[in-house]
């Protein structure tokens, strides 16, 4: 409920789409890596303010820039 209070629809939309692409990521390095692959990871959400916009898109720019920076740096791999 505070995701559609906080944005509009079609910025949910690209949200959900961005969501379902990461997911298409995580599939694929899970099946391509097999039982190589990293366990699931636990994330602790307790700090993000689902309610705050600002709080929200910061999270979800530093799990982006997490991912990209561990996927440029296994790459080599």
């Amino acid at each position: 409920p505070q995701f559609a209070s906080i944005f509009a629809a079609n910025e949910q939309r690209i949200l959900v789409d961005l969501r379902d692409h990461e997911v298409t990521h995580r599939d694929f390095f899970a099946a391509a890596l097999g039982t190589a692959r990293i366990p699931d990871l636990g994330v602790d959400f307790s700090a993000v303010n689902f309610g705050n916009r600002a709080s929200v898109l910061a999270t979800a720019r530093t799990f982006e820039d997490l991912g990209v920076g561990a996927y440029n740096g296994a790459g080599r791999y």
